[in-house]
């Protein structure tokens, strides 16, 4: 059976038993306990054959699995720092510490396709920089540009980078946009490093912050071997951006977050698409399935661009 076919199976199984029969479980605190343990223990062994179907050598997914093992025990329960795949990683929360893991390391939703021993790669929304440490356990000899607009979360960055002694990473704290200047920023100071900051204040609703703001057009002057972006809804901002300047002209492969059916916007995902393939590019999608998807909401997609 395809990786592939494994993710869209676990998708089909895991959607609709978390939102039509865990619901229904209420008979008491014990039933709750075992049904979120049943989903656990299916999603662990879900990502440890996805994870074991990866090209990655096997003393890599051992490295990989055995953080993972940890991470999806909880652990550790304390503290702001913790051992992963033999980095040192200093983060706010162990549940995005865990999360993070499992997207980027076990799921591998950032791999890069290369012969290249020393790639050119832009981390467009670094966080704690949990995809920075991907690329650098899988390429060692990287060359890594990195952008987080959030200060406190930058300095997470910064931590991580300089504690692994991480070499050849630049990193930048600006937001990317259309156009330099400086622009509102929605984060929570009681939830630092959430995934859900944004320039967009339907993502966050807090009090914004002025951030610096940079078209990512002005931090390119060669080849991109891989741009990976994940902006929050600030997507189609940053590649019209880089089609008007040309500049996406010298990227080879993106990883694009698409953030679909923000709440008070109308949907644009045809424009998207449209400038990739204006561009030259091709693409793939991944969609993770709902129960009823004929309700209009929110909804993360993965678009894989190449030419």
């Amino acid at each position: 059976m395809s990786t592939q076919r494994i993710r869209t199976v676990a998708t089909e199984m895991e959607g609709p038993f978390r939102a039509e029969v865990a619901p229904r479980i209420t008979g008491s605190r014990r039933a709750g306990f075992v049904c979120r343990t049943a989903i656990q223990s299916a999603r662990f062994f879900y990502d440890s054959v996805i994870l074991g179907m990866s090209l990655q050598p096997l003393r890599r997914k051992a490295d990989i699995w055995l953080s993972f093992a940890k991470l999806s025990l909880g652990l550790p329960r304390k503290g702001s720092s913790a051992g992963v795949a033999g980095f040192k990683v200093s983060y706010f929360d162990q549940a995005t510490l865990a999360y993070l893991f499992r997207e980027i390391f076990v799921r591998q939703s950032y791999r890069l396709q290369t012969s290249k021993p020393d790639p050119v790669i832009f981390d467009c929304g670094a966080n704690l920089g949990m995809a920075t440490l991907f690329f650098k356990f899988v390429y060692p000899r990287c060359r890594i540009t990195g952008f987080e607009p959030d200060p406190a979360t930058f300095e997470l960055l910064k931590a991580n980078i300089v504690n692994n002694r991480l070499e050849n990473v630049e990193r930048f704290n600006v937001a990317l946009w259309s156009e330099d200047g400086a622009i509102d920023f929605f984060s929570n100071s009681f939830d630092p490093g959430s995934l859900l900051m944004s320039t967009n204040a339907s993502r966050m609703n807090t009090p914004a912050i002025k951030v610096p703001a940079r078209r990512l057009s002005g931090f390119i002057d060669g080849e991109i071997d891989y741009l990976k972006l994940d902006v929050e809804g600030a997507e189609l901002q940053v590649l019209k951006d880089l089609s008007e300047s040309g500049k996406i002209r010298l990227v080879r492969q993106m990883a694009i977050e698409y953030h679909h059916r923000i709440p008070g916007e109308r949907s644009v995902l045809s424009n998207f698409l449209e400038i990739l393939e204006k561009n030259g590019f091709e693409y793939q999608i991944a969609a993770s399935g709902f129960p009823d998807p004929s309700v209009p909401r929110f909804q993360d997609l993965m678009i894989y661009a190449y030419q």
